[in-house]
């Protein structure tokens, strides 16, 4: 009776500590899930809320590019900066968006050699990577919104991903093109001494394993002084400094975040950033910016007359697609 009350005992304990075990692993699984929810959030929250209305109601200093009475009058500046004065084609503050996607399908090879062709400054990319872990570029999280494919990008093998064709951007006079590797994207920019703008997008399939994946192949090609790492999100931003403490690095903002004072400012103190990127634009967000010391880019227009006013106002980059070229 002793030995089977023992018996009896043990089995319990065995069973409770099973249970232990499961809730602790489905309690992990939670955690995980939660922090995944929460990092994507930071990738598509950074936006107006749906009363958009109200939200603007709310800015007190928001920027509008018609009221240039009130912030800029361009007829009262004596002297203009032209991206386009000067010998070649003078682009020497421009970033190609995506490469030439104003000429040709965007974040392609072709789309890319273009920009290097045209002499932009730099040449902006979407870093994302296939499910079994080839980094490529591609803007979306779904093959289908802009491409010949389906499914998330994170959920395709390479040998799928390589035979879809890119149909976002200019398909007029070449076509749709196919989906180019990063490595590809990597060798054109430091053929045409352009900088590599790396627009780190959501991964849901290890991020910390791609961007040392990305960052391994850029130190591979010699190209840390050559390559720029941006991305919305803090924690993806920390885990490249403590990659590389020399590292690139600029903070992406989106309508609201240009905005947020605490967080332009921490982009300096806390992951030495060299620029802020931000899609609106006053004196006071580049004011604030360079007081930071930081530079303030600008995404993205291909108005010229919008470019000159804001290089006027002191942005010191701007992003655009060529579409006027």
């Amino acid at each position: 009776e002793t030995e089977t009350a023992a018996e009896e005992e043990k089995a319990a304990e065995t069973e409770s500590a099973a249970e232990t075990e499961t809730a602790a692993e489905t309690e992990t699984d939670a955690e995980t899930e939660t922090t995944a929810d929460e990092i994507r959030a930071e990738f598509l929250g950074d936006e107006f809320p749906e009363d958009e209305e109200a939200y603007l109601e709310q800015e007190e200093e928001w920027y509008d590019p018609g009221d240039g009475e009130e912030w800029y009058d361009l007829a009262n500046e004596e002297e203009w900066y032209d991206p386009w004065e000067g010998e070649g084609s003078g682009k020497t503050s421009l970033i190609a968006h995506t490469g030439m996607a104003g000429q040709a399908a965007q974040n392609s090879l072709l789309a890319f050699d273009l920009a290097g062709q045209f002499g932009y400054w730099g040449i902006e990319t979407d870093l994302r990577w296939s499910k079994d872990h080839v980094l490529l570029c591609y803007h979306d999280e779904k093959l289908e919104e802009h491409s010949s494919g389906s499914g998330a990008v994170w959920d395709r093998n390479w040998s799928y991903i390589r035979d879809c064709y890119v149909v976002a951007g200019n398909t007029d006079y070449y076509g749709a093109q196919k989906v180019c590797l990063f490595e590809d994207y990597l060798d054109t920019c430091k053929a045409y001494g352009c900088d590599a703008v790396i627009d780190v997008k959501y991964c849901p399939n290890g991020y910390k394993k791609m961007l040392k994946a990305a960052y391994d192949m850029v130190v591979e090609k010699d190209m840390l002084d050559q390559a720029i790492f941006q991305c919305s999100v803090v924690s993806y931003l920390e885990e490249l400094r403590d990659l590389d403490g020399k590292l690139r690095l600029w903070l992406l903002c989106g309508k609201k975040g240009a905005y947020d004072g605490n967080k332009i400012s921490s982009a300096r103190s806390d992951l030495d950033c060299e620029a802020v990127c931000v899609p609106v634009v006053n004196k006071d967000i580049v004011n604030y910016i360079h007081a930071n010391d930081m530079l303030c880019v600008y995404y993205q227009t291909d108005n010229q007359d919008t470019q000159r006013k804001y290089f006027s106002m002191g942005v010191d980059l701007i992003m655009e697609n060529g579409k006027h070229t």
